[in-house]
């Protein structure tokens, strides 16, 4: 199983009194806060993306709901790859176009980075960037990169404390 070049990385977002999602767990807020043309280079980096099943539900709804920030164009995320789900319970019937796992952070990190070759993988959802984050500190089978950015936002779901 090759992990290649790449890093596990986490792109955070957060208003200044510490939350990650507005109200309803939406993140449409965030397109207004990063440039454009920030996604593609992002996107271009990222082999495969690990979320957990919170993070998966709300992007389900915002594509659904075509919630995007004025920042965003309208435009969708631009990245095609491999997409896994760290979840307790995968749903039934299960997204063909989506891997659940329900082993630990370790396999699943494991997983993804192998699915990502010498692509990053990107890491979304708060508890699963706090699993992350606390078997990194534990362990340095891998290293995490992150970067963040604050805007003010109204904001009901704080950040993951990291343990």
């Amino acid at each position: 199983m090759s992990t290649g070049t790449g890093k596990v990385v986490v792109n955070r977002s957060m208003s200044l009194d510490g939350f990650i999602a507005g109200p309803g767990h939406a993140m449409d807020w965030v397109f207004d806060f990063v440039a454009p043309d920030e996604f593609p280079e992002i996107a271009a980096a990222t082999g495969a993306m690990l979320t957990g099943r919170r993070t998966y539900e709300v992007g389900n709804r915002m594509n659904a709901d075509k919630e995007r920030g004025t920042a965003s164009r309208g435009e969708g995320y631009p990245f095609s790859g491999p997409v896994f789900v760290l979840t307790h319970e995968p749903p039934e019937p299960p997204d063909p176009e989506v891997t659940f796992l329900t082993g630990d952070i370790g396999e699943a990190v494991a997983t993804a980075r192998s699915a990502a070759g010498s692509k990053n993988l990107e890491i979304l959802g708060a508890d699963v960037a706090a699993q992350c984050l606390r078997r990194g500190s534990s362990t340095r089978s891998w290293c995490m990169y992150c970067r963040c950015c604050s805007a003010t936002a109204s904001a009901s779901r704080p950040r993951a404390s990291p343990g």
